[in-house]
């Protein structure tokens, strides 16, 4: 029992450390939505999707897409359009 316990800290302590570390770990919107429009301008000419940068970004499409839509005003797909044409 208290192995397990053990094991089990250790790898609470590991994810958290994991987290801090992370790069792309956001908790608040704006952070998030800035770091997405960074990623987008760094990327825009390569195959990217809204799949992709939820994945980059460690949440969902669903939220991503309405966190960017209500942030920027338009949404992701039409962003990168216009970020492509401009």
């Amino acid at each position: 029992m208290a192995d397990t316990l053990d094991r089990n800290v250790q790898r609470f302590k590991a994810v958290k450390t994991l987290n801090k570390q992370s790069k792309k770990t956001i908790n608040e919107p704006k952070e998030l939505i800035s770091g997405v429009l960074e990623y987008i301008n760094e990327n825009y000419s390569n195959d990217i999707t809204l799949d992709n940068i939820a994945k980059e970004f460690y949440v969902s499409k669903y939220y991503l897409s309405h966190e960017f839509s209500n942030s920027v005003g338009t949404g992701i797909y039409r962003y990168i359009i216009l970020k492509r044409l401009l």
